[in-house]
């Protein structure tokens, strides 16, 4: 037994030199250059498309033996004005030997280092990232069949792929979009075509001059036979909002038909936050459809679905979406600031229709048209305090001492209404409100596009059974409150003018009353009976 071992010992240890020398002598006296019109070849044939090398290929020894390729680019199919699909600027790739004799590709690593990938679309809709195989390969007698093919693609095995300083783009020449990548970084490792593997990428997307930065991380699944990628227990964050969920992707090679359903820890788009968001997206032929989308939203929830078109030369976006006992205060107050002049507390429900189109923040405002209904309930008007406004003028055009405080808000137990937009213009008539002292009507316009408000409030003051025979008795006036200016600043005054007409004309109605009883008095005393009846008549009596 010993000597069998010392014989397998010195068997193995011969193959270990003999393999050395082997890769001492290969490096020395074989230039792996003589492998270029092999690999271009043989790209050409498997694809259809020029592979260029312009760069030295080199044997490596570290981190693994293998081959580094120097600069190459590979072209795009006929149809396209473009000619390069990609390019990058070293590929170090280092191939296991022996799984080559069982039709298996094992890799004990790649590295591609400054690679720009350009995806387009051109005007025909053919996309430059199809790969059909060529009609040659199909012919009878041509040993690399596409079953052969297909059996060596479909046993690739590589321990690793590292992606570094790269970038991609994406043209669209019908609907005249790009998108651009940058800063991609991939890792993904043991990675096999007949089972998932995982992988991790960082990157940065600019769209319209904003850059979003983007890192994902995720168990990833190719089936080249369905054409379709799959991706499951997906960690990833894009700027501030991270996600987990799944990711499904189908008819790779044709028109990409996306379905997500991702879950949200968090979501803050400018400054509104929302949690427990859950979302379910589909993508097809340019249609991002969102629905449905949920979340919990300022102690509310929120619910609703989103279809944005992409294939027009601006994004057409349409939105349906229902607020439910939402506070109404704090997302204000989130939406425009805290320091803003006019504000309404209370519990909100409100349900909105929405079209728009474009991607900067102010083009969205001015091409926002839809309806909108809403409802507030035990809340309050802030930054205006209406029974102090009615007081104050009183107190002024009587010539009286003011005595009222003003408290800055005014309690309500409803406000109701619904609302057109126009052009990122709301316009609202039929707004009613009820508080303790007051019943409230309202109309005007918001412009959210220059935020200018112009608004008019109609304040009915209810009758008091403590003021019936006070001079402070305003019962039955109608007294319209303006609220005018900057939507943030805006100025709020009562129009003591209206207000002095309606007290003159209640005083003209007092007197008319008044001469009216005396005149009846007179005529009956004058002439009692039919006559008097007849008489108070015709006047009007």
């Amino acid at each position: 037994m010993l000597k069998i071992l010392k014989l397998a010992g010195l068997v193995i240890g011969m193959l270990i030199l003999l393999a050395i020398l082997t890769i001492v002598l290969l490096i020395t006296f074989v230039s792996p250059n003589r492998l270029k019109p092999v690999l271009t070849d043989q790209v050409m044939k498997t694809t259809g498309r020029e592979l260029m090398i312009d760069g030295d290929l080199s044997w490596t020894l570290f981190p693994y033996f293998g081959i580094k390729v120097g600069h190459s680019s590979l072209g795009n199919p006929a149809g396209f004005n473009q000619k390069i699909f990609s390019e990058i600027s070293t590929i170090t790739m280092g191939v296991k030997i022996l799984p080559l004799l069982d039709k298996r590709i094992e890799s004990d690593g790649i590295v591609l280092n400054g690679m720009k990938l350009h995806l387009i679309k051109n005007k025909n809709g053919l996309a430059n990232w199809a790969f059909n195989l060529p009609a040659d390969m199909t012919k009878t007698g041509n040993t690399n069949t596409p079953a052969t093919h297909k059996k060596m693609v479909m046993g690739l095995a590589i321990s690793g792929i590292h992606i570094t300083h790269s970038s991609m783009d994406y043209t669209d020449e019908q609907t005249q979009k790009y998108y651009a990548i940058n800063h991609f970084e991939l890792q993904a490792n043991n990675i096999n075509l007949q089972k998932s593997f995982p992988i991790q990428a960082s990157f940065d997307v600019t769209t319209d001059g904003k850059k979003t930065p983007v890192t994902i991380k995720g168990d990833m699944n190719f089936d080249l036979n369905q054409q379709t990628l799959q991706c499951d227990n997906i960690r990833a964050t894009v700027a501030n909002l991270a996600m987990k969920g799944n990711l499904n992707i189908t008819r790779l090679n044709t028109n990409p038909v996306i379905n997500a359903e991702l879950k949200l820890d968090s979501l803050q788009t400018a400054t509104v936050r929302m949690t427990n968001v859950a979302v379910k997206a589909h993508f097809q032929k340019g249609i991002l459809d969102i629905a449905p989308f949920s979340a919990d939203f300022y102690q509310g929830t929120i619910t609703g679905q989103t279809i944005v078109n992409l294939n027009a030369s601006t994004p057409e976006i349409t939105a349906h979406a229902k607020l439910t006992n939402v506070q109404a205060e704090p997302l204000i107050n989130d939406l425009g600031g805290q320091n803003q002049k006019l504000k309404i507390a209370g519990l909100a429900n409100l349900e909105m229709q929405v079209t728009t189109a474009g991607t900067a923040p102010k083009t969205l405002l001015q091409n926002l048209n839809g309806v909108s209904q809403f409802t507030f309930n035990n809340g309050a008007l802030k930054g205006i305090d209406l029974g102090y406004l009615v007081d104050s003028a009183y107190a002024l055009i009587k010539h009286q001492p003011m005595t009222a405080t003003n408290t800055n808000q005014t309690n309500f137990g409803t406000l109701t209404g619904t609302a057109v937009i126009r052009s990122g213009v709301i316009n609202n008539n039929d707004f009613v409100g009820d508080t303790p002292r007051f019943a409230i009507r309202g109309a005007g316009t918001i412009d959210l596009v220059n935020q200018k408000i112009d608004y008019a409030l109609q304040t009915a003051i209810k009758q008091r059974a403590d003021q019936k025979d006070n001079a402070m008795n305003l019962y039955g006036l109608t007294i319209p409150v303006l609220i005018t200016g900057n939507l943030n600043n805006p100025g709020i005054r009562l129009d003591s003018g209206a207000l002095a007409k309606a007290l003159a004309e209640q005083q003209i109605k007092k007197v008319t009353n008044q001469t009216k009883e005396k005149i009846q008095e007179q005529i009956k005393k004058q002439l009692p009976g039919k006559a008097g009846d007849v008489l108070n008549k015709l006047l009007g009596n």
